[in-house]
């Protein structure tokens, strides 16, 4: 891309082989300012397992990775990549995702019916769990920027679980979509969730619409509505076939959904609920999140499993502006697969105004890295949002 990001975009590099380890998967760090490499990290003193999502603290001290084919979530320093842990967690963490409001950090057990509560720090201290639900195998949840919900994916059920983080009671809503596979929720706490394979009989790929004051279904879209599955033909925008990652864009006009069927990004207008906009993808396009484009505007940043490339989106433009090789070709440590397994986006600063507040109210505080205030200050106002968040 000709106009530099802000800051940095993580990326989890599945299936690359690293030597002095048995499990395949790196952590990718990409330098948003000019594009490039800044490091890689391997886990080889962990033999880190199929890295899938990560998520960090206030400070942007720590990374928190999910180990999606073991039962453990690893700590490192974003800064230099050293491990500082590895626990067990429980079957299969998938996601993880701190409340913007208490910073206490979340991770969906796929492998079962839990999401759990651990504290933020260098050794993140399991405080609880919270069941979703039985036979949910919650997957890739997310938590409204006011830190009073998280909804959960449930995989296995057919099903969405709200929680009210207050209380903790949980709300399972059937949808009847085929493998919910990730949920984002907007600012008016209007979620978007992506069902993989349809909710059938009447669509083959479908995001369905959570209420969550209500807690309630609204809808089902149809976001292959331009898709003919006899003829394989397709003669309009709304062309994706398995959305996987599914956000809502920080201003909260867009949902950009990566297809891993099509091998599309579709790009959905919020107002109407309608696809606007089908982009090309990789084969396996998996992930997507939102970050900073420096002067103003957002980038959405696009991973997938079967390429080593991130494409990169302007969403002023609703086009593609630019690809991103996830291969060092310095790093001899790195031996198969070389910047493939793209699976989850982590770009920082978080772009989510409610979730970029807890760290802004740190800034210039000397609790941030120096390079971590420099792109605070690079932040302009608009996309700063009106919340005001005090750590506790």
């Amino acid at each position: 891309p000709q106009v530099p990001g802000v800051g940095e975009v993580w990326v989890d590099t599945q299936f690359e082989g690293v030597s002095g380890k048995t499990k395949f998967g790196t952590a990718t760090e990409i330098d948003a300012s000019n594009w490039t490499i800044k490091q890689k990290v391997k886990g080889v003193e962990t033999n880190m397992n199929n890295p899938h999502n990560m998520w960090t603290d206030f400070t942007y001290h720590y990374i928190y990775q999910t180990e999606w084919f073991d039962k453990r979530l690893t700590t490192f320093d974003r800064a230099n990549g050293k491990v500082y842990n590895t626990q067990v967690v429980g079957q299969n963490p998938s996601h993880a995702m701190f409340n913007p409001v208490n910073g206490m950090l979340y991770v969906a057990l796929n492998g079962e019916d839990r999401v759990l509560k651990l504290s933020p720090g260098e050794y993140p201290n399991a405080l609880g769990s919270i069941n979703v639900g039985p036979h949910t195998g919650p997957h890739g949840h997310h938590i409204t920027d006011d830190g009073k919900y998280m909804i959960t994916p449930n995989a296995l059920a057919s099903s969405v679980s709200i929680v009210d983080l207050a209380t903790e009671q949980v709300t399972e809503i059937p949808t009847g979509g085929i493998i919910p596979i990730a949920a984002w929720s907007g600012k008016n706490h209007r979620a978007y969730v992506a069902n993989l394979l349809g909710t059938p009989p009447a669509m083959l790929s479908s995001l369905t619409v959570i209420d969550i004051d209500a807690k309630k279904k609204v809808k089902d879209i149809n976001i292959a509505e331009d898709y003919d599955p006899i003829s394989g033909e397709h003669k309009g925008e709304a062309y994706g076939l398995g959305p996987i990652q599914t956000p809502v864009s920080p201003d909260g006009k867009y949902v950009v959904s990566a297809n891993f069927l099509s091998s599309t990004i579709t790009i959905l207008d919020t107002k109407t609920d309608k696809v606007v906009k089908s982009l090309p993808c990789e084969p396996g396009c998996h992930g997507a999140n939102f970050g900073l484009k420096k002067g103003g505007g957002y980038y959405a940043y696009v991973a997938s499993k079967f390429a080593n490339a991130l494409i990169v989106i302007d969403m002023e433009k609703l086009d593609i502006v630019g690809r991103i090789l996830l291969v060092d070709p310095k790093d001899g440590q790195i031996t198969a697969n070389y910047g493939m397994g793209g699976q989850g986006v982590l770009p920082l600063p978080l772009a989510d105004p409610g979730m970029l507040a807890p760290t802004l109210k740190l800034a210039g505080t000397g609790k941030l890295a120096p390079e971590v205030d420099t792109w605070l200050k690079l932040v302009t106002k608009e996309r700063r949002g009106s919340r005001s968040l005090t750590p506790k």
